[in-house]
């Protein structure tokens, strides 16, 4: 399963520590390491996600998704192996997710902005 999609299903269910303030807690199992970051980087980007915003992305900046893709890559290549490379690829897909996230609220904004100068037409 790609990391967009376990995000995508994932991302109200966990918990709501902050990724950025917080790093994991070391553990004998490195594996658990990952797990918790990348729960931790969807548990706040739950906070700001904005339902419609990857397919919104995707249909009308498939540059940005296509970023978000390889971002996605990326982590799947480091999961397991290197926990640092690891961290700072996550803190580049949480970066970008809150970028997509305020290229959608800025669209429905300008859109909400035009109806309401419609209304005042009238």
């Amino acid at each position: 399963m790609s990391y967009l999609n376990l995000a995508k299903k994932s991302c109200l269910k966990l918990e709501k520590e902050c990724f950025l303030n917080k790093k994991p807690t070391k553990s004998n199992n490195t594996e658990d390491e990952y797990l918790l970051l990348h729960k931790k980087c969807l548990a706040t980007l739950s906070k700001y996600y904005v339902p419609g915003t990857f397919e919104y992305i995707e249909a009308i900046h498939p540059d940005m998704f296509q970023k978000l893709r390889d971002i996605e890559d990326r982590l799947d290549e480091l999961w397991g192996y290197d926990i640092e490379a690891f961290e700072d690829v996550a803190g580049e897909y949480y970066n970008h997710n809150l970028e997509l996230t305020n290229v959608f609220k800025e669209r429905r904004q300008l859109i909400h902005r035009q109806k309401q100068s419609c209304i005042e037409l009238f």
